[in-house]
């Protein structure tokens, strides 16, 4: 089952287990006009790289990827 949790900074995450040990990630945002997808990806570890919430953070703000 999926699971929704704060990173902080008006960021947010849909974290969600897959088969042979990985992990779906989307990060998001909520804006008036609704929910905003930043940034989706698998992994193959619990922690979400600096990377992957900086480029999310910099799409929120608006910046180009």
């Amino acid at each position: 089952m999926p699971l929704v949790g704060s990173m902080g900074r008006d960021l947010w995450e849909v974290r969600s287990n897959l088969p042979r040990g990985r992990i779906a990630r989307v990060l998001f945002c909520v804006e008036q006009s609704g929910i905003v997808l930043l940034r989706g990806f698998i992994k193959k570890t619990p922690k979400t790289s600096k990377r992957d919430i900086d480029l999310a953070l910099k799409r929120k703000k608006g910046g180009a990827s």
